[in-house]
């Protein structure tokens, strides 16, 4: 088995790709393909020195507490430095070195990155295709939005996901049942639908022919497959709207990674998908996101690393893929990297707003220097001045910008954060993009009622043209405005979907 930590592995076993490739005459693939983290590792050989390299101490001398044999929070920081040791390998020894290598010759790159016990926003950013997928019973858009924010920060065009892998067993799958699938896919920002793999089999096989563990069966062999045109005329019309334009949200919700990291127990720590409710879910980013998510607030997810590559510009944050965000959201997370913060600090000195809920983080991550670490923690939170007043938000200007701490709701509405109120149709959620004269609504109904009226857009365009992309027709919708505010009349039965386009001037015609 490969050893994904490992620089000097991953290019040895690239060699025999190169070799391959250098007397190939067919059609080039379009991309290479790495599928999610299925390793069974925690060791190299370059551990030891990347330890002590990057963290700035000697892991050999603190193996009784990497084994759980100290005092628990000596434990808890030797192992988050552990952790955070082998999130940097799998990036930079393996991730980084298999892009180079496929970009040197010619090949994009799909990487699912979910399952690896790293920092999955870094993963996923540094490929040309972020690439996730549900398994079974799930369908949590906030999963499938980490390999999108990953995307859409680092100026990736799509996000994809590998699709029908296993919702039921083999060939009882419905077109139906795939089409709420792809439904979720696209609320979680994913706008590049593929199917799971299937099995070459040979004509004359008898039925089922060759098959393996992928249930769905999405080939000629399966009854569904006559009728499968009509889904994926559904998808083509989502994916062009969905792969138009630009993304449209307004937060950059910070992962607190570190609370997740710094924990007593276990070794590494892999952030698999069948677990995504205990290492994301339970934490304050999770609860934080699910209620951004059903509130109607358009956000996406940033790493430590992401916030780093971010610039203030004009009173917006302005990310490595260079997308605009109106604030940096922190949750209440307890733990923060000294570099984080002091990055945070520049962005807010440099005009932008940077919200932290409820209270800034209590300390530092990690062992070494930690009494310096904490000094400087200590010494950034008192110059901003916060005043202690008891109130819903604290606020204190900084350079150009402002650091806001408190409620977080009062806080988005004092920095200005739309809200979409069209979630408050039970049911109703959506995708919002931007194009050159107005903004797409990707709308979905996953309620089980009909959805019958006015809808609420958070914009205040002047008109809108419904898009129908299961039949294919487009019409102009009903509008009126309110309180400055566009309302699109929309109905929808469940698990219907329909695009809304809006512009900003009236429509003539």
């Amino acid at each position: 088995m490969l050893n994904p930590f490992s620089k000097r592995a991953i290019t040895r076993y690239l060699k025999r790709f190169e070799a391959a490739f250098r007397t190939y005459q067919g059609p080039r693939p379009r991309a290479m393909y790495h599928d999610s983290y299925e390793y069974i590792c925690n060791w190299s050989p370059e551990l030891f020195a990347d330890f002590e390299k990057n963290r700035g101490y000697r892991l050999q001398e603190e193996l009784p507490a990497l084994f759980g044999r100290a005092d628990r929070d000596r434990v808890a920081r030797v192992k988050y430095d552990y952790r955070r040791t082998i999130s940097d390998m799998i990036l930079h020894n393996f991730t980084e070195s298999w892009v180079e290598w496929c970009h040197r010759h010619e090949f994009a790159t799909r990487d699912q990155a979910h399952g690896s016990p790293a920092n999955l926003l870094d993963l996923y950013g540094t490929c040309d295709i972020p690439e996730t997928e549900f398994f079974r019973e799930q369908r949590d858009p906030l999963f499938a939005k980490l390999a999108s924010s990953a995307a859409h920060v680092m100026g990736r065009r799509l996000t994809a996901s590998e699709t029908g892998t296993w919702l039921n067993e083999h060939f009882q799958t419905t077109l139906g049942q795939m089409k709420e699938l792809v439904d979720a896919f696209f609320l979680g920002g994913v706008n590049h639908i593929i199917y799971h793999g299937t099995c070459y089999s040979p004509r004359e096989a008898p039925w089922p022919g060759w098959v393996f563990y992928a249930s769905t069966q999405m080939n000629p062999r399966n009854s569904i497959w006559y009728d499968a045109p009509a889904l994926n005329a559904y998808i083509t019309r989502c994916q062009a709207v969905l792969q138009a334009g630009q993304p449209d949200n307004d937060v950059l919700l910070y992962w607190g990674i570190h609370d997740v990291w710094q924990k007593p127990e276990l070794l590494e720590q892999k952030l698999i998908i069948d677990q995504f409710g205990q290492w994301m879910g339970g934490s304050a980013t999770g609860r934080l996101a699910r209620w951004l998510w059903q509130t109607g607030f358009a956000f996406d997810y940033v790493s430590d690393r992401q916030v780093l590559g971010s610039r203030p510009d004009g009173g917006a944050i302005v990310t490595p893929g260079s997308l605009r965000y109106r604030v940096v959201v922190v949750p209440e997370c307890r733990l923060m990297p000294i570099e984080t913060l002091r990055g945070l600090i520049k962005l807010a000195r440099g005009g932008a707003t940077v919200i932290f809920e409820s209270r800034l983080p209590e300390d530092v991550p990690g062992l070494a220097r930690l009494e310096e670490r904490r000094a400087e923690r200590r010494s950034l939170c008192a110059a901003l001045r916060l005043p202690d007043t008891p109130a819903k938000v604290a606020t204190t200007r900084i350079g150009q910008g402002r650091v806001l701490v408190g409620a977080i709701e009062a806080a988005l509405a004092a920095a200005g954060v739309r809200r979409e109120r069209l979630v408050e149709q039970t049911g109703l959620q959506f995708v919002r993009r931007r194009h050159e004269h107005g903004r797409y609504y990707f709308l979905v109904n996953r309620g089980k009622q009909r959805i019958d009226g006015w809808v609420p857009l958070a914009t205040g365009e002047a008109a809108a043209i419904l898009m129908d992309p299961m039949s294919g027709h487009v019409g102009q919708a009903a509008v009126r405005l309110r309180h400055g505010h566009l309302q699109v009349y929309v109905q929808l039965e469940p698990n219907a979907s329909v695009v809304v386009k809006t512009w900003e001037k009236p429509l003539e015609g």
